[in-house]
């Protein structure tokens, strides 16, 4: 990365709040949409809001079996967001290739009808769909919240003297929570360099992971355990000084590896078929650790 191209060293920034990105070449990161859920700040909170909504307007189409109409709320608006400078660099602007991606994803989920009732989240995408990955999600995401990350943007551009910046430019589309519908065509005031229209992003968005092996590491090992203590003809199975017996997940992922077993969607989607509503019990487990760490970090502090 060219260090002169970056917004730090152009304006003289030591520290901010959004990450810094190179305004003439993308940088590989990605928002992380899970992350975004669980920040606790405003821009996240109303990320959240039009996230929500927007998947939830999806979701009900495919509940009442309107599969066209939930597919051209889920992909006929999207385009390859160039304003963060984040990805991969591509050729493709015109956003084909995004919307291409969208119908195929919704193929999928028809294909697998019980998806319907375990993806209720963009972020659940990324356990189950082929091609969704870190680079697409964030594409899809950050064309709902445009509107949001643009109004954090302007802030920060007030916050750093950046104000000069502001111009009135067409505006790509958003989702809009109101009214339930993408919004385009409008015009609103952005940050603008060099005629490049740019969108900053918190640096909080862009950590974390949520994927198979997220599902995989946290419900499939504990299910499989399970299974294996039920049954009791497991040789990976020990016991403690109390007489409890157990098996660690070490062991059983080296087991499940050995036999050529690999956490991917393909074999999450199979999981899934057997284990309904194991996405929700992955988002309660990962609250529950979140909060255990928490209350650790409290205790260690009083």
């Amino acid at each position: 990365m060219d260090i002169t191209k970056n917004i730090y060293t152009i304006f003289n920034i030591k520290s901010a709040d959004f990450f810094n990105i190179n305004i003439e070449q993308d940088i590989p990161k990605f928002i992380q949409p899970y992350t975004v859920e669980i920040l606790n700040t405003e821009t996240a909170r109303q990320c959240n809001e039009v996230a929500l909504d927007f998947f939830n307007t999806v979701h009900k189409k495919l509940l009442a079996n309107k599969y066209k109409e939930a597919l051209t709320i889920f992909g006929n608006h999207l385009n390859e967001p160039k304003e963060n400078c984040l990805g991969y660099a591509s050729n493709t602007t015109n956003g084909k290739g995004l919307r291409d991606l969208a119908a195929n994803a919704m193929r999928q989920i028809l294909d697998q009808p019980h998806l319907i009732n375990e993806i209720e989240h963009i972020a659940d995408l990324q356990l189950y769909v082929e091609q969704i990955m870190n680079d697409r999600i964030s594409d899809l995401y950050t064309n709902v919240v445009r509107n949001v990350l643009n109004n954090y943007t302007l802030e920060q551009c007030k916050k750093h003297n950046m104000g000069h910046l502001i111009k009135s430019v067409t505006f790509g589309s958003y989702w809009d929570n109101n009214s339930h519908s993408w919004v385009e065509g409008s015009i609103k005031e952005m940050m603008v360099i060099n005629n490049k229209p740019i969108i900053l992003v918190p640096q909080s968005f862009l950590r974390g992971s949520f994927n198979p092996n997220t599902l995989y590491r946290n419900i499939v090992l504990t299910d499989l355990i399970k299974e294996d203590l039920i049954k009791n003809t497991s040789s990976l199975i020990k016991q403690r000084k109390n007489g409890e017996r157990y098996i660690s997940k070490k062991d059983k992922n080296l087991e499940l590896r050995k036999n050529n077993y690999v956490p991917s969607k393909k074999s999450m989607v199979e999981f899934s078929k057997s284990s309904p509503n194991c996405t929700k019990r992955l988002r309660k487990i990962l609250e529950e650790n979140r909060n255990k760490r928490s209350h650790t970090k409290q205790k260690r502090k009083s």
